[in-house]
């Protein structure tokens, strides 16, 4: 699993942080003293007549490129100099909603789908594509399950869980047995097997045992483990989660 800390947040997906620093923090004349206090040195400084939001802006672009806890500590310095703490909650949510929009949901709009397709896939190609959609879709909600900043503003537990944090952890743990299912999958699926061949045991595979047999077999286990894994995670998403 990748790194949660490093979770791939672009500087749109701050919009919302970015109003709310402009609209709370106001004057730019605290722009000197931020550059100073988290030394910048790569702040691209806006031109004469800037407003306040893109003063922000260019702050959140040098912190996404100076370090990978630059952003964190920025907001927890927006926080500490005036802008509430639900409001900063709010906004993340917000930024929680555009990262899943713009890297999971953009690609796999229907999560349900990628199931089905991985389910119904008759070749060797159509079912290594399913299930590395199902892969990559599971860590890009993995990795908002775990994020320390992201996690607690984004991930809104249904009110009918009595224990929102043991469920996040569960639901997380579930993402990564759809990952191990999944990769277990594709340990059957390698490039070289591109055949076309209807994907099905036949009525004639019943009294042989030769190689080619073992590996359908292996192949279709391996395939339902995936599915049945991987429905259980997005059917508890669906559930628990109010964005997913």
């Amino acid at each position: 699993m990748p790194d949660p800390q490093i979770i791939d947040l672009a500087l749109e997906d701050y919009v919302s942080v970015i109003a709310i620093a402009a609209k709370k923090l106001g004057s730019p004349s605290q722009f000197d003293s931020v550059v100073t206090f988290f030394e910048f040195d790569n702040v691209q400084i806006p031109g004469a007549g800037a407003n306040t939001r893109q003063y922000w802006q260019a702050l959140f672009h040098a912190a996404i490129q100076h370090a990978a806890d630059s952003p964190k500590k920025l907001m927890e310095y927006i926080v500490n100099h005036g802008v509430p703490q639900d409001e900063m909650e709010e906004a993340l949510a917000q930024v929680a909603e555009r990262w899943m929009l713009r890297t999971v949901k953009k690609k796999h709009p229907d999560l349900y789908d990628i199931t089905r397709l991985l389910l119904r896939a008759d070749t060797i190609p159509g079912m290594r594509t399913a299930a590395q959609d199902l892969r990559e879709a599971t860590i890009g909600i993995w990795c908002l399950l775990t994020h320390p900043v992201l996690s607690a503003s984004f991930i809104q537990i249904s009110p009918a869980v009595h224990d929102p944090e043991q469920r996040r952890r569960q639901l997380a743990d579930l993402a990564v047995n759809v990952v191990t299912a999944v990769d277990y999958l594709l340990n059957f699926l390698t490039d070289s097997s591109d055949e076309v061949e209807e994907f099905k045991l036949r009525p004639d595979h019943v009294t042989d045992e030769g190689p080619a047999v073992r590996l359908m077999q292996r192949r279709l286990d391996a395939r339902s483990t995936a599915v049945k894994v991987g429905v259980r995670f997005l059917d508890g998403l669906h559930r628990d989660i109010a964005f997913l």
